[in-house]
């Protein structure tokens, strides 16, 4: 669903439907966390979670064009960004989700992609945030020191006045505690 504002405060909601259950063999029964942003200057790019019955979640995207963002066409009826199931002790082996992308662009003006993600390892488990990098927006590897956060769901990146901030869910053992914020400057 979607919903408009003119002045940021007020919003009108549509009832038109966005998007839909990706077709799949992984047998998904719902979709959230929609994240969206700028692509190429004509397109809005949106990372969602899809999960099946059993609570296991996948990272997926669709594309709409500036001039209608009421109309998504899905990437792929495959996940981009899966669980790393091939190993065992990945604190992303199970699941992943909550998407929150970052384009940056670089020093030699290349526009690079950053996915901050949940991950959990067992359908009961811990969450972590982890962090994954494209160049194209679809395939996105994982950062090699991954989570980057222990204990968290839900990511919401930005880049404020050049620095990073990462406002997130502190959920040790799915006990929310608040919303905490990790930074790459010290923040008083």
């Amino acid at each position: 669903m979607v919903a408009f504002s003119y002045d940021t405060l007020n919003f009108h909601r549509t009832d038109k439907e966005l998007l839909t259950i990706p077709k799949s063999e992984l047998k998904l029964t719902k979709i959230s966390e929609p994240s969206v942003i700028f692509f190429n200057e004509n397109y809005l790019m949106m990372y969602y979670t899809a999960s099946d019955e059993n609570g296991k979640s996948y990272i997926f995207s669709a594309k709409a064009s500036i001039e209608n963002p009421l109309l998504w066409t899905p990437e792929s009826h495959n996940p981009i960004f899966l669980p790393q199931t091939a190993k065992p002790d990945a604190f992303d082996q199970y699941s992943v989700m909550s998407a929150s992308v970052l384009s940056i662009q670089s020093s030699n003006n290349r526009t690079l992609y950053r996915m901050y993600y949940c991950g959990s390892s067992t359908e009961t488990g811990a969450y972590h945030l982890g962090l994954a990098g494209s160049f194209d927006a679809i395939k996105f590897e994982r950062y090699m020191y991954n989570p980057i956060l222990h204990y968290g769901r839900s990511p919401s990146a930005i880049v404020f006045r050049g620095n990073l901030l990462v406002y997130y869910n502190e959920l040790p053992l799915d006990e929310s505690k608040g919303i905490s914020l990790a930074s790459t400057i010290k923040l008083k």
